[in-house]
């Protein structure tokens, strides 16, 4: 319920002043479509942390002051996947290729337009829940792109999270 109501104003792009701070929020084209991209931190020159949320479906974009702490030492980027968020606010139940494999991909784009923007700096990945088989597969497919992967959450197998889940259901 609170995510629905914060979600209208989370959803809209903003731009921060001059200075070292960085308050932005906006949709990038990512793997043909637009996503949306939340990117905040005290200072520019930051190390980049890119955190990639858990559910599917449960983007962090409209708690972006949970992450306010991280905001001191790092440039933290909240990024709506397909499916999810405000991406899925503007592309609805027709967004193409909702699938792990596309995930995946978009992250390693949004990677790579990050270490454009900031310097050619590899990135921290900061996988949560389902958020880490996509980040896990991410560092897998470009290496070169990050400097760093933490997870949170962390899956160790999808069969026996499944599994688990389904007995809790037959309780």
């Amino acid at each position: 319920l609170a995510a629905a109501h914060a979600q209208p104003s989370a959803c809209t792009p903003r731009a921060s002043g001059d200075g070292a701070r960085i308050d932005e929020a906006s949709f990038v084209q990512l793997g043909g479509i637009e996503q949306f991209v939340t990117i905040r931190g005290d200072d520019r020159g930051n190390p980049v942390l890119l955190h990639v949320h858990g559910g599917p479906g449960v983007a962090f974009s409209a708690f972006t002051a949970e992450f306010a702490p991280y905001e001191a030492d790092f440039t933290v980027v909240q990024w709506d996947q397909r499916g999810s968020g405000c991406t899925f606010g503007r592309h609805g139940e027709a967004t193409p290729d909702v699938t792990l494999d596309r995930f995946a991909s978009d992250g390693v784009e949004l990677a790579k337009q990050l270490r454009r923007r900031f310097g050619d700096r590899k990135i921290i990945v900061l996988g949560h829940s389902l958020g880490s088989i996509v980040a896990v597969e991410m560092v897998r497919r470009a290496p070169e792109q990050f400097a760093l992967y933490v997870g949170t959450g962390q899956f160790a197998s999808f069969a026996a999270t499944i599994a688990v889940a389904q007995n809790d259901i037959k309780r």
